[in-house]
Protein backbone atom coordinates (compact mmCIF):
# COMPACT_ATOMS: atom_id res chain seq x y z
CA UNK A 1 0.00 0.00 0.00
CA UNK A 2 1.12 3.70 -1.02
CA UNK A 3 0.94 6.26 1.96
CA UNK A 4 -1.24 9.13 1.05
CA UNK A 5 2.47 11.33 0.82
CA UNK A 6 3.59 9.01 -1.72
CA UNK A 7 0.19 9.37 -4.15
CA UNK A 8 0.06 13.38 -3.02
CA UNK A 9 3.17 13.49 -4.29
CA UNK A 10 2.25 11.81 -7.42
CA UNK A 11 -0.77 14.08 -8.35
CA UNK A 12 1.24 17.11 -7.69
CA UNK A 13 3.88 15.68 -10.78
CA UNK A 14 1.37 15.01 -13.12
CA UNK A 15 -0.85 18.22 -12.44
CA UNK A 16 1.94 20.80 -11.90
CA UNK A 17 5.70 19.57 -12.46
CA UNK A 18 5.07 17.38 -15.14
CA UNK A 19 3.90 20.13 -17.49
CA UNK A 20 6.11 22.32 -16.36
CA UNK A 21 9.24 20.23 -17.58
CA UNK A 22 7.28 19.76 -21.11
CA UNK A 23 7.22 23.48 -21.19
CA UNK A 24 10.76 24.11 -20.54
CA UNK A 25 11.99 20.84 -22.68
CA UNK A 26 10.13 22.07 -25.45
CA UNK A 27 12.00 25.77 -24.97
CA UNK A 28 15.22 23.94 -24.94
CA UNK A 29 14.78 22.22 -28.24
CA UNK A 30 13.75 25.55 -29.75
CA UNK A 31 16.94 27.29 -28.72
CA UNK A 32 18.95 23.75 -30.23
CA UNK A 33 16.87 23.74 -33.19
CA UNK A 34 17.40 27.62 -34.04
CA UNK A 35 18.61 28.09 -37.34
CA UNK A 36 18.36 32.39 -37.72
CA UNK A 37 20.88 33.33 -40.03
CA UNK A 38 20.78 36.40 -37.52
CA UNK A 39 21.81 34.88 -34.60
CA UNK A 40 26.07 34.82 -34.85
CA UNK A 41 25.71 38.60 -35.55
CA UNK A 42 23.74 39.69 -32.08
CA UNK A 43 24.59 40.99 -28.84
CA UNK A 44 26.69 43.77 -30.30
CA UNK A 45 28.82 42.08 -32.83
CA UNK A 46 28.05 44.25 -35.80
CA UNK A 47 26.40 47.54 -35.87
CA UNK A 48 22.95 47.72 -34.56
CA UNK A 49 21.17 49.46 -37.76
CA UNK A 50 22.96 46.64 -39.74
CA UNK A 51 21.80 43.97 -38.02
CA UNK A 52 18.73 45.50 -37.65
CA UNK A 53 18.68 45.78 -41.80
CA UNK A 54 18.97 41.83 -41.51
CA UNK A 55 16.25 41.08 -39.37
CA UNK A 56 13.71 43.32 -41.76
CA UNK A 57 15.25 41.72 -44.93
CA UNK A 58 14.22 38.39 -43.55
CA UNK A 59 10.89 39.25 -42.73
CA UNK A 60 10.32 41.04 -46.23
CA UNK A 61 11.97 37.43 -48.25
CA UNK A 62 15.04 39.19 -48.92
CA UNK A 63 17.53 37.05 -46.71
CA UNK A 64 19.21 34.06 -48.80
CA UNK A 65 21.24 32.15 -45.74
CA UNK A 66 24.51 30.29 -46.71
CA UNK A 67 24.40 26.28 -47.05
CA UNK A 68 27.81 24.91 -45.16
CA UNK A 69 27.08 21.71 -46.91
CA UNK A 70 27.44 22.78 -50.46
CA UNK A 71 29.62 26.06 -50.00
CA UNK A 72 33.41 26.50 -49.64
CA UNK A 73 35.23 29.55 -47.85
CA UNK A 74 39.07 29.33 -48.77
CA UNK A 75 42.72 30.90 -48.78
CA UNK A 76 45.82 30.68 -50.77
CA UNK A 77 49.44 31.97 -50.12
CA UNK A 78 52.43 31.71 -51.38
CA UNK A 79 55.53 29.95 -48.85
CA UNK A 80 59.22 28.11 -49.74
CA UNK A 81 56.94 24.85 -49.37
CA UNK A 82 54.62 26.44 -53.00
CA UNK A 83 51.09 27.51 -52.75
CA UNK A 84 49.21 26.64 -49.55
CA UNK A 85 45.77 26.53 -50.16
CA UNK A 86 43.21 25.80 -47.54
CA UNK A 87 39.16 25.62 -46.72
CA UNK A 88 37.18 26.57 -43.33
CA UNK A 89 34.60 24.37 -42.64
CA UNK A 90 32.64 26.19 -40.07
CA UNK A 91 31.25 29.34 -41.02
CA UNK A 92 27.41 31.19 -41.16
CA UNK A 93 25.93 34.07 -43.07
CA UNK A 94 23.83 35.34 -45.44
CA UNK A 95 22.94 37.73 -48.04
CA UNK A 96 20.57 40.99 -48.51
CA UNK A 97 19.33 40.83 -51.82
CA UNK A 98 17.01 43.91 -52.54
CA UNK A 99 14.86 43.68 -55.71
CA UNK A 100 16.52 46.71 -57.43
CA UNK A 101 19.87 45.85 -58.36
CA UNK A 102 20.96 49.47 -59.93
CA UNK A 103 23.21 51.40 -58.05
CA UNK A 104 24.33 50.27 -54.33
CA UNK A 105 22.38 47.60 -52.56
CA UNK A 106 22.10 44.82 -50.30
CA UNK A 107 24.20 43.52 -47.39
CA UNK A 108 26.52 40.95 -46.61
CA UNK A 109 27.73 39.38 -42.87
CA UNK A 110 29.43 36.62 -42.71
CA UNK A 111 31.66 34.49 -39.38
CA UNK A 112 34.30 31.93 -40.12
CA UNK A 113 35.92 29.49 -37.37
CA UNK A 114 39.35 29.90 -37.21
CA UNK A 115 39.86 26.39 -35.85
CA UNK A 116 37.66 24.74 -38.46
CA UNK A 117 40.84 25.68 -41.03
CA UNK A 118 41.72 22.17 -43.16
CA UNK A 119 45.02 22.44 -45.17
CA UNK A 120 47.74 19.71 -46.00
CA UNK A 121 49.46 18.52 -43.14
CA UNK A 122 49.19 18.74 -39.83
CA UNK A 123 52.63 20.71 -39.24
CA UNK A 124 51.12 23.78 -41.40
CA UNK A 125 47.78 23.78 -39.89
CA UNK A 126 49.57 23.97 -36.56
CA UNK A 127 52.04 26.86 -37.94
CA UNK A 128 48.90 28.91 -39.37
CA UNK A 129 46.55 28.28 -36.06
CA UNK A 130 49.76 29.26 -33.81
CA UNK A 131 50.06 32.82 -32.66
CA UNK A 132 52.40 33.74 -35.72
CA UNK A 133 49.44 33.97 -38.05
CA UNK A 134 45.36 33.76 -37.10
CA UNK A 135 46.19 32.78 -33.55
CA UNK A 136 42.72 30.73 -33.81
CA UNK A 137 43.20 30.26 -29.60
CA UNK A 138 42.70 34.24 -29.00
CA UNK A 139 40.83 34.82 -32.03
CA UNK A 140 38.48 31.76 -32.71
CA UNK A 141 36.59 34.03 -35.42
CA UNK A 142 36.68 36.25 -38.61
CA UNK A 143 34.08 38.15 -39.54
CA UNK A 144 32.87 40.24 -42.80
CA UNK A 145 30.30 42.92 -42.67
CA UNK A 146 29.55 44.29 -46.02
CA UNK A 147 28.27 48.24 -46.90
CA UNK A 148 26.72 47.06 -49.73
CA UNK A 149 27.02 45.43 -53.01
CA UNK A 150 27.80 48.22 -56.01
CA UNK A 151 26.67 46.13 -59.02
CA UNK A 152 28.53 46.51 -62.40
CA UNK A 153 26.01 44.45 -64.18
CA UNK A 154 23.19 41.96 -63.71
CA UNK A 155 25.63 39.29 -62.23
CA UNK A 156 28.72 41.40 -61.70
CA UNK A 157 29.38 43.51 -58.60
CA UNK A 158 31.92 44.38 -55.68
CA UNK A 159 31.11 43.79 -52.22
CA UNK A 160 32.85 46.47 -50.05
CA UNK A 161 32.62 45.85 -46.31
CA UNK A 162 34.75 45.69 -43.03
CA UNK A 163 36.78 42.32 -42.32
CA UNK A 164 38.20 41.64 -38.98
CA UNK A 165 41.04 39.19 -38.14
CA UNK A 166 42.85 39.18 -35.00
CA UNK A 167 40.60 42.30 -33.43
CA UNK A 168 41.90 44.11 -36.44
CA UNK A 169 39.18 45.64 -38.79
CA UNK A 170 39.99 46.84 -42.80
CA UNK A 171 37.73 47.66 -45.49
CA UNK A 172 38.38 45.47 -48.13
CA UNK A 173 36.52 44.83 -51.56
CA UNK A 174 35.23 41.87 -53.23
CA UNK A 175 34.71 40.33 -56.80
CA UNK A 176 31.66 38.96 -56.72
CA UNK A 177 29.59 36.81 -59.58
CA UNK A 178 26.06 35.96 -58.73
CA UNK A 179 23.62 33.48 -60.52
CA UNK A 180 20.03 32.28 -59.85
CA UNK A 181 19.95 28.05 -59.52
CA UNK A 182 16.29 28.10 -59.68
CA UNK A 183 14.80 25.75 -62.50
CA UNK A 184 11.91 27.55 -63.02
CA UNK A 185 12.73 30.87 -65.19
CA UNK A 186 10.71 34.08 -64.11
CA UNK A 187 9.73 32.97 -60.74
CA UNK A 188 11.57 34.64 -57.68
CA UNK A 189 15.02 33.10 -56.75
CA UNK A 190 15.02 30.70 -54.17
CA UNK A 191 18.45 29.61 -54.33
CA UNK A 192 21.50 31.79 -55.54
CA UNK A 193 25.14 30.92 -56.52
CA UNK A 194 27.86 33.56 -55.55
CA UNK A 195 31.50 33.25 -56.35
CA UNK A 196 33.70 35.77 -54.51
CA UNK A 197 37.35 36.66 -53.93
CA UNK A 198 39.28 39.16 -52.97
CA UNK A 199 43.38 39.57 -52.07
CA UNK A 200 44.59 41.07 -48.21
CA UNK A 201 47.40 42.17 -46.80
CA UNK A 202 48.46 40.16 -43.50
CA UNK A 203 50.42 42.55 -42.84
CA UNK A 204 47.80 44.82 -42.02
CA UNK A 205 46.11 42.88 -39.72
CA UNK A 206 49.00 42.31 -37.75
CA UNK A 207 50.25 38.61 -39.44
CA UNK A 208 53.95 39.11 -39.91
CA UNK A 209 55.32 36.31 -39.04
CA UNK A 210 58.18 34.30 -41.82
CA UNK A 211 58.41 38.07 -43.51
CA UNK A 212 59.40 37.98 -47.03
CA UNK A 213 59.88 34.30 -46.38
CA UNK A 214 55.84 33.82 -47.10
CA UNK A 215 54.28 36.27 -48.84
CA UNK A 216 52.37 39.18 -47.67
CA UNK A 217 49.53 38.80 -49.71
CA UNK A 218 46.77 36.26 -48.89
CA UNK A 219 44.04 35.57 -51.27
CA UNK A 220 40.67 34.57 -50.06
CA UNK A 221 37.79 33.24 -52.02
CA UNK A 222 34.23 31.70 -51.44
CA UNK A 223 32.09 29.48 -53.24
CA UNK A 224 28.52 29.48 -51.97
CA UNK A 225 25.22 28.57 -51.75
CA UNK A 226 22.42 30.77 -50.49
CA UNK A 227 18.72 29.23 -49.98
CA UNK A 228 16.29 32.38 -49.68
CA UNK A 229 15.71 32.30 -45.82
CA UNK A 230 11.86 31.47 -44.16
CA UNK A 231 11.72 33.87 -41.01
CA UNK A 232 8.82 31.06 -39.23
CA UNK A 233 9.41 32.43 -35.63
CA UNK A 234 9.05 36.39 -36.37
CA UNK A 235 12.34 37.28 -34.88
Amino acid sequence: MFSKNVILWALVSALIISPLLSIAEEVVMQEDSSTDVCAPFANGKVDADMFQHMLDAASKGQLYQIEAVSSRMGFCIDTPLGLIEGNFKEFKGGFTIEPNKKGVSGQAMMVVETESMEVPGQLIRSLLESESFLDSEHYPEMLFVSRGFYWLNEKEAVLVGDLTIRDVTKQVGFHVVMEELDEEPGESSQRIYVKASTKIRRSEFGIISMAPMVSDDLSLCMHVEAVRYQNTDNT
